[in-house]
């Protein structure tokens, strides 16, 4: 077989061996993405055709991809992981999803973020730049239930969003 390149680029799906599970077994993709902002928009059509499919009303359809966005652009943005890949995962545990995002870059602490609206360099412009910036976080907080950031070892940042959602009525 010849040797095929894969593109850098390229969202892949996370291979996982066939295993029997049972009926009640929570509905999870798990993605391992390239860093960067092109790539946030594929998953978020992604997450929209699969939470439409799934009957989600549209204000939860919105919210979740919303938090997807938000989560990973916090990644590309500040993480620092220009060579590596992240994980994002969707699970679909009864009447919620969870939104989980998995980076090995330099981490953080919340409490050490600067306040909503202050200005910060924008590492995607060219020169000396600055952008308004710091509205990501409190944005996750006010569309997810509950909200879990831990370190990720040996470093990194683990984040995880759960949203209650309800089928169209």
């Amino acid at each position: 077989m010849p040797d095929q390149k894969t593109n850098p680029n390229q969202i892949t799906k996370t291979d996982t061996p066939p295993r029997s599970v049972p009926d009640d077994t929570p509905f999870c993709l798990t993605f391992d993405v390239p860093p960067s902002l092109s790539n946030i928009m594929h998953l978020r059509r992604t997450a929209r055709c699969l939470l439409e499919s799934l009957g989600l009303s549209r204000d939860n359809t919105d919210d979740v991809e919303t938090l997807l966005g938000e989560l990973c652009t916090n990644v590309v943005r500040h993480a620092h992981i220009e060579n590596m890949n992240y994980k994002v995962s969707l699970e679909f545990p009864e009447d919620r999803v969870v939104v989980t995002v998995v980076d090995q870059g330099i981490g953080f602490v919340e409490d050490a973020i600067l306040p909503p609206g202050a200005l910060r360099p924008d590492k995607f412009s060219d020169g000396d730049e600055e952008r308004v910036g710091g509205l990501g976080l409190p944005l996750i907080h006010a569309l997810a239930d509950h909200v879990e950031i831990r370190p990720t070892s040996p470093h990194g940042t683990t984040i995880r969003a759960e949203k209650s959602i309800r089928p169209v009525s």
